[in-house]
C-alpha cells in the first residue's frame, strides 16, 4: 500500500563512481553509506526497505535521494560546517610537523 515507489535513475558513470566509493578503504563511512542508499534506490526498493538494509531511517533515505536528485554525486559529500574559520592553514601545519619530525632544537635533545 502507500505511495508507489519512484525508482531512482542514475547514469552508468554515476553507478561506476558509487561502486568505486564502496571499494575504497579511505572513503568516509558516511559517504559509503550514502552510496549504498543511492545504489539500492535504483533497484526499486521502498525507502523503508533501503533503510532496513543500510541501517538508517526511511527519512534519512529520503533525504539522500532528494539531495542526489538535486546535486547528483556532489550532493553526497559532507557540506562545510558553520563556525569559526580555521586560523592555521595547511602549509603552516605541514611546516610544524616537518620541524617536529626532522629538526633538533638548539640546546635540546629532542
Amino acid at each position: 500500500m502507500g505511495r508507489p515507489v519512484k525508482v531512482l535513475e542514475i547514469s552508468d558513470e554515476e553507478r561506476i563512481e558509487l561502486k568505486r566509493w564502496l571499494r575504497q578503504h579511505q572513503m568516509p563511512a558516511a559517504e559509503q553509506q550514502r552510496a549504498r542508499i543511492i545504489l539500492l534506490s535504483t533497484e526499486g526498493l521502498t525507502g523503508h526497505e533501503v533503510g532496513e538494509r543500510v541501517g538508517v531511517t526511511s527519512e534519512t533515505v529520503s533525504k539522500w535521494r532528494r539531495r542526489f536528485e538535486q546535486y547528483r554525486i556532489a550532493g553526497l559529500t559532507d557540506a562545510p560546517r558553520s563556525g569559526r574559520p580555521r586560523s592555521i592553514n595547511d602549509d603552516k601545519v605541514t611546516e610544524v610537523i616537518s620541524k617536529t619530525l626532522h629538526k633538533k632544537p638548539a640546546n635540546a635533545t629532542h
